[in-house]
């Protein structure tokens, strides 16, 4: 069995406001590398930054709306086509209901 040596690091720093009781938003950034592939299954370098928006209607209920972009410095994103990319973008909304 050969062994073979990785590390990985990376850091992430958020922002968040809160411009009423009702709204507030985040902002996230995070840089991650991954040297011999043991996390992500290739050597890497990725960086990412998102951007959420979170509404608060009632004490119980909490609903987001986020949008998120990944670069790496490898193909690493496939598209439905096989093609591989640098870029990849998601966005995603949930409803948080919350029991006492």
């Amino acid at each position: 069995m050969r062994l073979v040596r990785s590390t990985w690091s990376g850091v992430a720093g958020y922002v968040n406001y809160v411009m009423s009781p009702l709204f507030n938003w985040t902002i996230r950034a995070e840089t991650f590398g991954d040297y011999g592939g043991s996390r992500t299954g290739i050597t890497q370098h990725w960086d990412e930054g998102t951007f959420t928006l979170q509404y608060n209607p009632g004490t119980n209920v909490i609903v987001r709306g986020e949008v998120r972009a990944d670069h790496s410095d490898q193909l690493f994103f496939i598209g439905a086509n096989g093609t591989g990319y640098h870029t990849n973008s998601q966005f995603g909304i949930e409803t948080i209901l919350k029991y006492p």
